[in-house]
């Protein structure tokens, strides 16, 4: 399975103060959550006993299809224990009961991140006052068997202005960045970078930004070649005017030297596809701090920035990408709804549409998506409790391919590979034959993508295509593949030859020859499909000796091929 790894903020400046205004909005107003076509009804995750504030932190699928969720909950009594918390949901299955993630100290919401293995191990690193020291980077790990292990210090003494982003390569090596400071100065926060192998102790710290401003909102991915890719929002001048910025290292290198992306960026999501190449989305300070996007091409530059917001009030994006290289893009507008839009691989992005909708009160739901190993979207949401929701199953398309018109003997493969599920999940092939068929039970196979078959009757036949998903069918699509007796054939090359509008003596020397080798055919005699064969024979020699001179080549070479075909064909009979 191909992981491509995406990751995106949910920071601000006070968003303590944020969550609980959203909180007086919205207490005993978040009962009821519509949902719209192709998904699902929502599905509970959370019920924490004192309520407050759920904003999720991941949602991520392993290999195996179990769905994994990270939340801080916040309560509502000022004094209450904040806490972080965990569930998990085989397919098919109900959300498990969410266990509470042991952290030595009160989860912050921003300053955490998780991620999940192919084989479900769960990684968290987050950021607070712990074990002695002012400020520490902490990580914990819960196995597929459902242990967390113990503490593990990656850090302490950087205060935390923004991050962490974690990924992980292929190798299980485990890459941390966030913006930080020393704890106790006045320096800007930079950008740093610490990694930890498989059994191994976190590395050192290193810097990697060196602007005279901030540097904050980190977001980390990693490619097939384990290249890490990084984008943040860095203050170049300490001017607080705010540039998105890039850069990368390649396994045993160096961090390369950053690019700046855009000027008046807040990076928000971001995620590299399956071809290397980067995807951003940021808040764009120059237009009202509308919702963008840009990407790097294969030369290095990036994209003219894209204005994806169509309404006022985006908020919370999270962007991952698809194995199959589409971007999916989900984010809240203010109002309790859940908001999507989706860009195949190198095509456009789709209109916003709205997912799931709380009651039309104000209130921020936090949205975070994800895809499993068919591409399925999936993606859970917050306020006072955490809810799921996944697009419903849709059926399959079947294509049967473009109609075909050949000749006896000849050999005949039909097409249903443009058939495709709307899902992304495995589909299967049922082929079938109309029972007016010239002749019938003559496919290869019935349950492949391209069945063939050799007619050695002329006429029309008919094969319908349909395809399956493991649970919903297709409706049936036809194709028809008209079957010509060599005759038939040679009178459309006639037909094909006065279409050109040849030099008349050119015209008039090929069609004496095909015209020969119908009236070879035409003898009811005897048996003359010799003579026949030779007169075609002598019609592909004239066509080429005046290839490129009265006939193009593009003429030259079709005549040549339709001849050939029906030489096979009398050759087989």
């Amino acid at each position: 399975m191909e992981y491509q790894v995406v990751k995106t903020k949910v920071i601000g400046f006070f968003v303590r103060v944020a969550l609980f205004l959203a909180l007086l909005v919205s207490v005993g107003q978040f009962s009821k959550v519509t949902v719209y076509a192709s998904w699902t009804e929502p599905e509970q995750v959370s019920n924490i006993p004192g309520g407050g504030l759920a904003a999720p932190i991941m949602l991520a699928a392993d290999d195996s299809g179990l769905l994994h969720a990270v939340w801080i909950q916040y309560k509502y009594n000022p004094g209450d224990q904040d806490g972080t918390f965990y569930a998990q949901k085989l397919p098919g299955q109900a959300w498990s009961l969410p266990e509470s993630v042991p952290l030595p100290f009160r989860g912050d919401h921003g300053k955490m991140d998780a991620l999940v293995s192919p084989d479900g191990t769960v990684h968290l690193v987050a950021s607070g006052t712990c074990c002695g020291s002012d400020w520490a980077w902490v990580y914990l790990s819960r196995s597929h068997s459902g242990q967390w292990s113990d503490i593990e210090l990656a850090n302490t003494g950087y205060a935390a202005a923004g991050g962490p982003s974690l990924v992980l390569d292929s190798t299980g090596t485990l890459h941390l960045v966030y913006a930080g400071k020393l704890f106790g100065t006045f320096d800007p926060p930079q950008m740093r970078y610490q990694f930890k192998t498989v059994g191994g102790s976190w590395s050192g710290m290193q810097q990697i930004s060196s602007g005279a401003g901030d540097a904050i909102e980190g977001i980390l991915a990693v490619d097939d070649t384990d290249t890490l890719h990084l984008a943040w929002t860095q203050d170049m001048d300490g001017d607080h005017n705010f540039q998105a910025v890039y850069s990368t290292l390649v396994p045993g290198g160096s961090w390369s030297a950053f690019e700046p992306i855009y000027d008046g960026a807040s990076v928000r999501g971001f995620g590299v596809d399956s071809s290397f190449l980067p995807h951003l989305v940021f808040f764009d300070s120059a237009r009202n701090f509308d919702l963008s996007y840009t990407n790097r091409t294969g030369g290095g530059q990036w994209s003219t920035p894209l204005d994806l917001t169509d309404t006022p009030g985006v908020n919370h994006p999270s962007l991952t990408i698809a194995a199959n290289g589409t971007l999916h893009l989900v984010f809240d507008d203010e109002h309790g709804s859940v908001k999507y839009r989706i860009k195949p691989a190198g095509g456009s992005w789709s209109e916003t549409a709205v997912a799931a909708a709380y009651t039309t009160q104000s209130g921020f739901v936090w949205p975070r998506v994800t895809t499993d190993g068919v591409d399925r979207l999936h993606i859970v949401f917050g306020n006072s409790n955490i809810y799921y929701i996944t697009q419903l199953n849709q059926p399959p398309v079947a294509n049967a391919g473009a109609d075909v018109v050949t000749a006896v003997n000849t050999p005949v493969s039909l097409d249903g590979s443009g058939s495709f599920d709307l899902d992304n999940d495995p589909i299967s092939y049922l082929w079938t034959e109309e029972v007016s068929n010239p002749q019938l039970n003559v496919l290869t196979s019935t349950s492949v993508a391209n069945p063939a078959f050799t007619p050695s009757i002329a006429g029309i036949y008919t094969f319908n295509l349909v395809v399956n998903d493991g649970s919903l069918s297709s409706a049936p699509d036809t194709v028809v593949v008209t079957v010509q007796t060599p005759s038939e054939v040679i009178q459309d090359l006639i037909d094909v030859v006065e279409g050109y509008n040849l030099q008349q003596g050119i015209d008039n020397s090929l069609d004496a020859k095909l015209n020969s080798a119908l009236q070879a055919l035409n003898d009811i005699n005897e048996n003359n499909d010799g003579a026949a064969i030779n007169s075609l024979q002598a019609f592909i020699n004239a066509v080429e000796a005046q290839k490129g001179k009265e006939i193009t080549d593009e003429q030259a070479d079709e005549l040549i091929i339709l001849t050939q075909r029906i030489i096979a064909s009398l050759s087989a009979s």
